[in-house]
């Protein structure tokens, strides 16, 4: 799993983010590649949407569109494939059985960030 298989060529990623045993990145034009295992589905990343950043867990993954809304998909046995519950994010990570999530500068908040799963 080092490296993208023979399929996606040379293509350039922007960033890219490890699970457990899968890997997705992120390309230049908004578009997330995954491979390695498919186990829990956690390589079907939704498409026609322009990502900005990716955030891989042991067999989820979750993702940013540019206007901050999360997306999630692959295990989803703990709910940690149910993005937190905020509407709009700056940034978000994923655990192995969990994903959190920060919101934009413009969302104050005085508790711990918003997270789903365990």
């Amino acid at each position: 799993m080092a490296a993208p298989p023979p399929r996606l060529g040379n293509l350039a990623f922007a960033s890219i983010d490890a699970g457990a045993v899968h890997v997705c990145g992120l390309h230049h034009d908004g578009a997330i590649y995954c491979w390695g295992s498919n186990a829990a589905d956690q390589l079907n990343a939704p498409v026609g949407t322009s990502w900005t950043q990716i955030a891989a867990g042991a067999g989820h993954t979750c993702a940013l569109d540019v206007s901050g809304r999360a997306a999630c998909w692959g295990d989803n046995s703990f709910g940690q494939s149910a993005p937190p519950q905020l509407s709009r994010f700056s940034t978000l990570s994923a655990g192995e059985l969990h994903t959190c999530g920060l919101g934009p500068p413009s969302v104050k908040s005085r508790d711990f960030p918003p997270c789903a799963g365990l």
